[in-house]
């Protein structure tokens, strides 16, 4: 499919847009990822849905991806392993569509808008303006986490990507006890969209936030997500392992916050320090030994103290010449003619050298003799050698070699792309 037109949206005001009021967070479906990042930061302040959206992004992509990547995009890629999405639909987020023929507004819960892997209920002329988070206002204690799992730190599709929200009442405040009124977990990489475990949810709410409900939620996440061997990505074991662990990091997370007992370690960020080490090579070898020994390489002093001398450090001989490439500037084109009249000019040329000037055979290869040293009629591609230019200095060689003129006949087909 070509598309004769290709439109920016990098400067559409409503697609822009971010800002928050007492009910929601607005962010305009345009907004890179960068911009979003710095206004996470200055709304950062007890609110957990920002803290989540940073966690995930922290790890997310490249810096220059950031910068062009918009959050509308990679909701519409409706990938099953997005690192955002599952916040976004743990958060309650809310999809604000524009009709382009009649600007007729439909707005769909994010939980509904994924269909499949890569599908999405969206009509195609239908345009994504923005997202709706809510916040809450409730008394209730709200929680909202998210976490990772890929094969590398940073830059790194995941293996399993989470988000969890739960919202919880305190029913005894003698012994620091808390119900659930109602529990929001969704999960990328676990199948072909980001997905809402919602009868693990059902079962959860009235139920103590303990750790024994907490073993309860393990096996119901296991039921609703059933991978196995023949799963796409693999890795079943390890990917149900994965949400068990993360949902119990978010356990240890509530129950810290609540001041609940916790196991500390488990919900502290990793923070990994700066490799380093050293090699140490005597100045005299303990012993002759030569295996296992590290020896430093026989030039190694010259070139470390700038010592070392090259070619272009030394004097030229008397009477040294100096030879300057001629390189085909056509593909698959015929030599009519080659003119030297202005490279002869040049002070010090001495000479051109072509096929025409080698002695015995102008073939190359071994084996198949199918390569030309200098091009005889036709050059292949470009930067193919045709001749060098042989002058009394660097300089002049260079020059003179640039002042070759090559009459060429262009022949067809031309190849430019391995298409």
């Amino acid at each position: 499919m070509k598309y004769p037109r290709l439109i920016s949206i990098t400067h559409i005001k409503e697609l822009q847009e971010l800002k928050r009021t007492k009910d929601f967070l607005y962010f305009g479906a345009g907004v890179t990822f960068t911009r979003l990042k710095s206004k996470l930061i200055q709304w950062n302040n007890d609110n957990s849905i920002c803290q989540a959206l940073l966690d995930q992004m922290k790890h997310f992509a490249s810096t220059q991806i950031r910068n062009v990547a918009s959050l509308g995009g990679n909701i519409i890629s409706a990938s099953p392993i997005s690192d955002i999405n599952p916040v976004l639909e743990a958060a309650g987020a809310i999809l604000e569509l524009h009709r382009a023929d009649d600007n007729k507004v439909r707005k769909i819960p994010l939980c509904d808008f994924f269909l499949g892997n890569h599908r999405v209920s969206m009509a195609d002329n239908e345009i994504l303006v923005a997202i709706h988070i809510p916040l809450e206002r409730s008394s209730n204690k709200c929680f909202l986490r998210s976490y990772k799992q890929s094969r590398r730190r940073d830059d790194s599709k995941g293996i399993v990507s989470a988000a969890f929200k739960i919202e919880l009442e305190k029913i005894n405040s003698f012994d620091n006890q808390w119900k659930i009124i109602s529990a929001c977990f969704s999960f990328g990489g676990m199948a072909s969209k980001t997905i809402l475990a919602i009868n693990t949810q059902q079962q959860l709410i009235g139920l103590s936030w303990t750790k024994q409900t907490i073993n309860i939620a393990y096996d119901l996440l296991l039921k609703e997500m059933p991978l196995d061997e023949l799963s796409p990505g693999g890795q079943y074991q390890y990917r149900r392992t994965l949400i068990q662990s993360f949902l119990f990091k978010f356990y240890s997370y509530v129950c810290k916050e609540l001041r609940q007992p916790s196991i500390d370690l488990i919900d502290n960020y990793y923070h990994r320090e700066i490799s380093h080490g050293q090699q140490t090579i005597p100045e005299k070898p303990q012993t002759q030994k030569i295996i296992g020994s590290s020896l430093s390489h026989r030039s190694a002093y010259l070139h470390t103290t700038g010592e070392a001398i090259y070619i272009d450090d030394m004097p030229s001989y008397i009477n040294t010449l100096h030879a300057a490439l001629v390189l085909s500037t056509k593909a698959n084109a015929r030599i009519k003619h080659i003119d030297i009249e202005d490279a002869s000019k040049v002070v010090g040329f001495v000479s051109f050298v072509s096929y025409i000037d080698v002695p015995g055979s102008n073939k190359l290869n071994d084996e198949l003799f199918d390569e030309e040293l200098f091009v005889s009629s036709i050059a292949l591609c470009i930067g193919a050698i045709i001749g060098v230019v042989v002058c009394e200095s660097e300089h002049a060689a260079k020059i003179a070699a640039n002042l070759i003129k090559i009459d060429y006949d262009l022949l067809s087909p031309r190849i430019f792309s391995i298409d």
